[in-house]
């Protein structure tokens, strides 16, 4: 088995163990939490995050650049490159990773739920709620104009996982 998926899926690797599934294609799930010695001895990057996929000689972080690179290697869930679809899908997943994930709910987690560790901040928490809330509503605008999905014509793809998983977390 060649791909190797490192981060349990109750964090941000479930959007990797989501598209590996669509992709129908076998790995190992090693469900190693952040700062364990499994991420640590994997992450090209950043020592201890997760997720990290093996693949044969190569080492990814970071889960919206997993999933791309699995679309791409395996021609499924991410558009072509250069074509018009594949910069919305571009658009889509950043918008999501950037404004959704670092901007409103990390912020947010990290200074009201992590408090303890990261300290609080009840400003950026309260900026982060409305960025949060913002950027939901320019995304299902989007949908509520009579897109199935967030790429027009694509079906499912990458950029749709990471925008549901990121609702669902916000929703906990």
């Amino acid at each position: 088995m060649a791909l190797r998926l490192i981060g349990s899926a109750k964090f941000r690797p479930f959007r990797n163990v989501w598209m590996l599934e669509e992709l129908g294609l076998e790995y190992e799930h090693v469900a190693a939490h952040p700062r364990s010695a499994e991420a640590a001895e994997t992450n090209p990057l950043f020592g201890t995050k997760v997720p990290v996929l093996v693949d044969g000689d190569i080492k990814l972080c970071e889960s919206a650049a997993i999933n791309t690179y699995l679309g791409d290697k395996y021609g499924k869930l991410v558009p072509l490159s250069g074509t018009p679809a594949r910069g919305q899908y571009e658009m889509f997943l950043h918008a999501a990773q950037c404004e959704l994930d670092a901007q409103a709910l990390w912020i947010h987690r990290k200074h009201e739920s992590l408090a303890e560790i990261f300290g609080s901040a009840p400003v950026a928490v309260a900026h982060a709620r409305s960025h949060a809330t913002t950027t939901v509503k320019a995304f299902t605008a989007h949908l509520a104009a009579g897109h199935e999905y967030l790429v027009p014509g694509e079906g499912l793809t990458a950029a749709d996982i990471l925008f549901v998983h990121c609702c669902n977390w916000g929703e906990s």
